[in-house]
């Protein structure tokens, strides 16, 4: 349980006969309620499992049968308790008799239940109710899956008797699906790839087929009961074109991975070698290995021999070329600035690395790519030889760390529109980059967009990193705030024109400024944001980020996250004298990095903080907010 942050688990079709509780070498607590005879089918049976500071809050269970189980706990209302009914409701195949008797006895039991006290009704309710809701709007969003079936008159009369909401939980890992099609003879091919999201696949040499990265979870419930660290089987496949069944495709190599690790794997130019790139919880260090897979000398039969250039996490390794005997990576190894080493085919041991183009302190080397024997156009493949510069454009350059765009007849007069942006995270470095609705917003509404380079990011090294991280992430959010009163005191805006706005961290950021300095803001635009700082290692996606963000079990840390994590420090504002800006939350019910659930969490906040402060609340499937 402890590796999925449950506090209550609830389980149906169990295997635990009678009535009974166990405690579990984990330290949990089950209670269960299931068939008298030890060999009967598994039908039936439901059990609840209980987290140590739960059980430590339970009043009392019983046993409703071998559908229901219902147990009380106390809360930190007083007088208040928390009912939790875990049930198994009849298929579709029992007749309605059946499926009557059960509504009827879970009716009784809820009838039971003070109405001040807080009761859930949890389990598999074996129904589909579709997504249509007309009728019964008040109890149920269109949030239903797939179509109706005949059970679906079951709940519905029951959840409206009991003045409750009917909802579900419907937890997906995205996945990606791959279809291929042949452009010259313009026929969709038959083949058809499903891939875990954030994936990777490279082609092969001669074009035949491709490699991609599998995974297999290793979830399973007596994992969960004994607490074991969840894990998955990666694995690198081959797909050969013309092949229908995935299954079929042929594991060349495999591991055995932490969830919260990520692997990719790429093919160098010479069709030689795949590389593939292990990286650690938070990103920031890699591992990197390599096979040869020369179609042209070497049909694939099985599993390849896969030899390590770098087999810890010490630092970030990035592959960028080769020939038939070097390969060329760039790696911050003893250079917070990178640089780009040699590594021996033959012999890729450390001992025997050449830096190529070594480090410099003074210019940081931010990306290369090989072109036609040379290195980003500027440094000879082989050598590392200068050997030109390449001329940009003339830019405007301020003291401000940061970029900035407008219209070229912008006048500074302290009343244009503006965006800040930022990201401040995870060492990522925020250039400028291509955005159609930025450019929109620069010339319809002769506006300016700015982006700042703030610590945390990696402009400048591993040390800015560092010096806006863990227990330094609060100097992030300083910076960003210094950038805001930078605009207004240069005359590019003022508060009532500029708007904030970031997306994950950024948008934690971004959230943690508006609560420190509302003033300072017309509007903030929240993309994804991390906004509960004190539970967000307990999300599976959040969760390993924990190297950037520190481990709240220590003091220190615990109470810099609650400082300013933006749930926890909504200012409380009255009607006379407070102000707020308004707020965008963009929320990806499927997005990988960031659960949505932290932007749940920030509009419920907001809506219970701010509800006397003249705000309307609007919500849609992906976008939620307030606005004056």
């Amino acid at each position: 349980m402890r590796g999925y942050n449950l506090e209550v688990l609830g389980a149906s079709e169990t295997r635990w006969t009678q009535v009974g509780q166990q405690r579990l070498a984990s330290r949990e607590l089950l209670l269960y309620s299931g068939h008298e005879e030890e060999n009967a089918p598994h039908t039936q049976g439901v059990a609840l499992m209980l987290s140590k500071q739960v059980k430590n809050a339970l009043i009392g269970w019983e046993s409703r049968g071998t559908r229901i189980i219902k147990a009380s706990f106390k809360t930190k209302k007083e007088g208040i308790s928390m009912n939790i009914m875990q049930c198994y409701a009849p298929t579709n195949y029992y007749n309605e008799d059946v499926k009557d008797q059960f509504y009827d006895r879970l009716q009784s039991i809820v009838v039971m239940c003070r109405t001040k006290d807080m009761t859930i009704v949890m389990g598999d309710l074996n129904v589909k109710v579709g997504m249509e809701n007309i009728g019964y709007e008040n109890i149920m969003r269109r949030l239903g899956l797939g179509e109706k079936n005949e059970t679906d008159s079951n709940p519905i009369p029951f959840t409206s008797n009991s003045f409750a909401l009917f909802t579900n939980l419907h937890l997906v890992h995205p996945t990606d699906e791959s279809q291929f099609k042949n452009l010259k003879m313009d026929i969709q091919l038959s083949d058809c790839i499903k891939l875990p999201n954030k994936s990777s696949m490279t082609w092969s040499k001669d074009n035949k087929g491709l490699y991609y990265i599998h995974c297999i979870p290793l979830h399973s419930m007596e994992d969960q009961m004994n607490n074991l660290i969840e894990n998955y089987i990666v694995s690198i496949n081959y797909h050969k074109l013309g092949e229908m069944d995935q299954t079929n495709d042929l594991v060349v190599w495999s591991c055995e991975m932490p969830e919260k690790n990520l692997m990719f794997c790429e093919l160098d130019e010479t069709g030689r070698y795949i590389l593939v790139t292990l990286l650690n919880d938070q990103g920031s260090q890699n591992k990197l290995i390599f096979g040869y897979v020369n179609h042209e000398r070497v049909k694939i039969k099985g599993r390849l021999k896969m030899l390590p250039i770098v087999d810890e996490f010490d630092a970030k390794y990035k592959f960028i070329g080769s020939t038939s005997t070097e390969f060329y990576i760039m790696t911050n190894l003893s250079a917070p600035f990178n640089k780009i080493i040699k590594v021996n085919i033959k012999d890729p041991d450390w001992s025997n690395w050449e830096d190529l183009i070594p480090h410099n302190p003074l210019r940081k080397l931010e990306y290369a790519t090989c072109i036609d024997r040379n290195i980003i156009a500027i440094y000879d493949w082989y050598t590392g030889k200068y050997l030109k510069t390449i001329l940009t454009p003339i830019g405007r350059i301020y003291s401000l760390t940061g970029h900035y765009t407008s219209s070229q007849n912008i006048t500074l007069n302290g009343r244009n529109p503006c965006k800040l942006s930022a990201f401040g995270g995870f060492g990522y470095i925020n250039q400028p980059y291509y955005s159609a609705s930025e450019l929109l917003f620069v010339e319809k509404f002769n506006g300016i967009y700015a982006l700042a380079n703030i610590r945390g990011g990696g402009e400048f090294g591993e040390e800015w990193h560092k010096s806006g991280s863990d227990v330094y992430k609060s100097t992030a959010i300083d910076d960003l705030l210094a950038a805001a009163e930078y605009l207004i005191q240069q005359k590019y805006t003022n508060p009532d024109n500029l708007i904030l706005q970031g997306n994950e961290n950024g948008g934690l950021l971004a959230a943690s400024c508006a609560n420190k300095r509302p003033n300072l803001f017309k509007a903030i635009i929240l993309d994804n944001p991390l906004t509960d700082m004190l539970r967000y290692y307990k999300y599976s996606s959040t969760g390993r980020w924990m190297s950037e963000y520190g481990n709240l079990y220590y003091q220190n840390v615990f109470n810099e996250l609650f400082s300013y994590s933006p749930v926890h420090n909504v200012p409380n504002l009255s009607m006379n004298k407070s102000y707020y800006p308004s707020v965008l939350i963009l929320s990806d019910l499927q997005t990988a990095n960031v659960e949505y659930i932290h932007s749940l969490k920030l509009l419920a906040t907001l809506q219970n903080e701010l509800h006397n402060n003249g705000c309307t609340f609007e919500q849609t499937n992906i976008t939620l907010g307030w606005f004056k």
